[in-house]
């Protein structure tokens, strides 16, 4: 009995030690997917400029990155912050500065991470907001949409037309639980000559958070943060 005892108190450990060392060799997949009804949320800056992505714009402040292949392409809105949120809000201490995203050091355009230092941020948090994913249209049709949302293994749940074939979709993924509003909508541009228009396929995302893990930890940097700013 002693000896079955201790081989079984041999194997646990065995089993624990295989199981750490596998848990600590995963790597957490940090690769953009180009499927437009799946989100990752363990996407980073630098993960981003890996797969191509570059700075776009930066409506209010917020940064924007893109990727075009063809008529798609697929934005992600960022959220670097170096705050730590240890202390309580201090205008001396927002007014030089400190916590900034920015360095004093000028970023080239040419740099991949601009308009960030990537060594002044690299240890910030890094989240993803939004991502914004449209493509070009021939033409609204109400097939060809239900036919390339089943293609990706998702369902249409809600739909509203209008008369010029303009109209508002909501898209169920089975596979991740996750819901996708679509518009589809006739926009136009100026290309410096001539007004032109077509035809778009829109989605806009709130990027998800789809672990208890990391929802723990969102809920405590949000209480940070409204702590700090006395919120």
């Amino acid at each position: 009995m002693h000896n079955l005892k201790r081989f079984l108190f041999l194997i646990s450990i065995g089993a624990n030690i295989y199981f750490i060392a596998q848990t600590r060799t995963q790597k957490i997949d940090q690769k953009p997917s180009w499927h437009p009804f799946e989100l990752n949320p363990n996407l980073t800056l630098k993960s981003l400029v890996d797969e191509g992505y570059k700075f776009g714009a930066m409506p209010c402040g917020q940064v924007q990155y893109f990727k075009t292949i063809g008529d798609t392409t697929i934005q992600y809105e960022l959220d670097i912050d170096c705050h730590s949120y240890n202390k309580k809000f201090k205008w001396l201490h927002e007014m030089l500065g400190m916590g900034s995203r920015y360095s004093d050091k000028e970023i080239s355009k040419d740099d991949p991470f601009y308009p960030f230092d990537y060594q002044h941020i690299k240890n910030c948090y890094q989240g993803i907001n939004l991502r914004f994913f449209y493509f070009k249209m021939d033409e609204p049709n109400r097939e060809e949409i239900v036919k390339f949302t089943e293609n990706k293994n998702c369902q249409i749940v809600f739909e509203n037309w209008n008369e010029d074939g303009s109209g508002a979709i909501r898209v169920y993924n089975r596979k991740n639980r996750l819901h996708f509003h679509c518009t589809i909508t006739e926009e136009s541009f100026f290309d410096g000559r001539k007004e032109e228009s077509y035809w778009q396929f829109f989605i806009a995302s709130e990027m998800p958070f789809l672990d208890t893990k990391r929802m723990r930890f969102e809920e405590e940097r949000k209480k940070s943060r409204d702590e700090y700013w006395e919120w």
